[in-house]
């Protein structure tokens, strides 16, 4: 099945997987210290979300290969982001191994998928 073959962005895999990634960052960072509200709180959970979002527009702009491929740029480079975030908070004791054990392999499913449309668009 291609991109363009499909009627809604969230019959893609890669939304999908973007979508429990995002929703499982959102859970894990509701732990973060108060005093990081502002700042790597809110940055994880905009690059998180930032992901599907992206996808979500790629495939808006299938018709356009140039555009499509764009928008999934942009979305593997908020996995970057937020893989960055991620560590930072594992580091930080602010994340636990054990969440990390649950977070880090959708990362990689999400990644996988993103590269999929890639080569196909």
């Amino acid at each position: 099945m291609t991109i363009q073959s499909l009627r809604s962005y969230d019959e893609m895999l890669a939304w999908q997987e973007a979508m429990t990634l995002a929703t499982e960052v959102y859970r894990c960072t509701r732990d973060y210290p108060l005093a990081e509200i502002a700042s790597l709180t809110a940055e994880t959970r905009r690059a998180a979300a930032m992901i599907p979002s992206s996808i979500a527009e790629g495939w808006a702009a299938r018709s356009t290969a140039k555009e499509c491929r764009a928008r999934m740029q942009e979305a593997r480079f908020a996995l970057m982001q937020l893989e960055t975030f991620l560590i930072l908070g594992l580091r930080l004791d602010y994340l636990t191994h054990a969440t990390m054990d649950i977070i880090w392999p959708l990362t990689q499913s999400t990644g996988t998928e993103i590269a999929s449309v890639l080569k196909a668009v």
